[in-house]
């Protein structure tokens, strides 16, 4: 076979295929119609040794969303497309959020971000909130190297924000110069030059 044939092959059976603009139009319910939450998860696994990796290992998770993607494009016969509109959403557990992706297309469909946010278990939605809430609070400094008391006072001092503090000059105790408070915690203070 040449190279000429293989790409009109090609062609013609992207042809075949529906897209994904079309399955979109669907409403929500037509197209969870084919989940069956009866079935077991099926999970992508080497099938052989290779490497480091046994048989019946897990791949990578970005290779397991990459197969339960793949396999939910071929059972409704959808070519396949890159972006970020459209999701690949888990109606069993064994979703995006844990090691072992599910990747049986009964337990998959194409939604929109909202719908698969709200799929998600409700302690994972919070899991979420809470840790990006936290996330600048590492080692006790916050935000340019405020704690949370500190940008707790700040509000308070200085107005409705955290950032209005910046605004506000203070001294250094060592050298007597006046910055704002993120060129005071970098530069001076206990990292003063001139700290005895």
């Amino acid at each position: 076979m040449n190279n000429n044939n293989y790409i009109q092959e090609t062609e013609t059976v992207q042809q075949n295929k529906n897209k994904i603009e079309d399955h979109m139009l669907l409403s929500q319910q037509d197209r969870q119609s084919h989940i069956n939450l009866t079935t077991d998860c099926q999970f992508h696994t080497y099938t052989k040794d290779r490497g480091s990796k046994q048989t019946g290992d897990l791949y990578s998770h970005r290779e397991q969303m990459r197969e339960a993607k793949r396999r939910l494009l071929d059972f409704h016969n959808i070519e396949d497309f890159g972006g970020y509109n459209t999701h690949l959403c888990h109606k069993c557990n064994c979703n995006s959020h844990t090691d072992k992706v599910c990747v049986s297309p009964l337990h998959t469909y194409f939604g929109t971000a909202s719908e698969n946010e709200l799929d998600k278990p409700s302690e994972v939605r919070q899991k979420g909130g809470k840790s990006q809430g936290k996330s600048h609070y590492k080692n006790g400094t916050g935000l340019f190297g405020m704690s949370e008391q500190e940008q707790k006072d700040a509000k308070t001092k200085g107005g409705n924000s955290p950032t209005s503090a910046f605004q506000q000059k203070i001294e250094c105790p060592h050298c007597f110069k006046k910055s704002n408070i993120a060129n005071i915690k970098q530069w001076h203070g206990d990292n003063c030059k001139l700290k005895p």
